[in-house]
């Protein structure tokens, strides 16, 4: 059985926690992969933010509140012929806010025949469907707080999502897409024009547009039955700012979620990274184990309540 354990930067020991336990080492190895694929499969927000460099690991799990910083913009920059001209003094305006880290967490467990059988056998006749259920549980859950929030207030400080944060641009669909009056390609225009007028989404490949389930289908048809070049995912790809459309995952039927990704828009706090581990053991013929993560998505807006997100409804 395991206790719990923190390394030097406060994060879950999990090698040491697992010196003593009932698996062997390569069952922890099988495991590990499994949780791995399962997360990189489901949480595609932390992903990207992965990708885009907007991850901050520096957190543990002691750190139950973030802080962060509103910055305000600077004054322009002076030009000159001889480089010696001052320009007006570019003294930064902070806000400073705080959102709570929430921990995230599913049990599952394994009778004590099945080890047996591992230790007999090997590793790959070790039951998966435990720990990639409870992975996928709590990568659902992350996906959940990452569009809507925490929902709880922590020493008066609440953690808004990507639906919900202060200054995120609300763009209303034309039409239902799939109902044959619908436009994609304007709505699309909509959300695009909504945060460049918020001063963000001139980047090109800078942001990400997540598209719900209910219209994963549809965004794959040709966006022209006379012309049939193109479906709407490579036609909302082909926008200068839109690196790439991904699913996702736990949004409403109808709803698009078009973000930037800049640190002064979204940034992952991580205190502990998705694992799992095995509980103190009660009952001799029953190991107990939980998958655990601890992270915090921060949607930004700047100063003046401006944001570079974009939520579309009713497509």
């Amino acid at each position: 059985m395991s206790k719990f354990m923190y390394n030097e930067q406060g994060k879950l020991d999990i090698a040491q926690m697992r010196t003593n336990s009932t698996l062997p080492t390569d069952a922890y190895k099988f495991y590990d992969d499994k949780l791995v694929k399962v997360a990189k499969q489901e949480l595609r927000i932390v992903q990207d933010c992965v990708e885009a460099g907007l991850v901050d690991n520096s957190l543990n799990l002691g750190d139950t509140i973030v802080s962060y910083d509103k910055l305000a913009d600077m004054s322009e920059a002076e030009a000159s012929m001889d480089g010696i001209t001052r320009s007006q003094n570019g003294a930064l305006t902070f806000n400073q806010a705080g959102v709570p880290v929430p921990v995230y967490r599913k049990d599952f467990e394994l009778d004590q025949r099945r080890i047996q059988a591992v230790l007999n056998r090997g590793s790959m006749s070790l039951p998966s469907t435990g720990l990639e259920l409870a992975t996928r549980k709590v990568a659902e859950k992350i996906n959940s707080v990452c569009w809507d929030g925490f929902g709880k207030t922590v020493d008066g400080m609440s953690l808004n999502g990507l639906r919900n944060a202060s200054g995120v641009n609300a763009v209303s669909a034309t039409a239902s897409w799939g109902g044959g009056s619908e436009t994609p390609l304007s709505d699309i225009e909509s959300m695009i024009q909504a945060i460049q007028t918020d001063g963000y989404g001139f980047t090109e490949n800078s942001c990400v547009l997540y598209v719900s389930p209910d219209n994963w289908a549809f965004i794959d048809e040709d966006y022209s039955t006379a012309k049939g070049e193109k479906t709407y995912k490579q036609r909302f790809e082909s926008y200068s700012p839109i690196r790439k459309v991904e699913l996702g995952s736990g949004l409403s039927d109808g709803e698009c979620i078009l973000v930037e990704m800049r640190s002064d828009v979204l940034e992952l706090k991580v205190a502990q990274d998705i694992t799992f581990y095995e509980l103190p053991q009660v009952d001799p013929m029953l190991s107990q184990f939980s998958v655990i993560g601890s992270m915090a998505l921060i949607v930004k807006s700047d100063f003046d309540g401006k944001s570079g997100v974009a939520y579309l409804t009713g497509a």
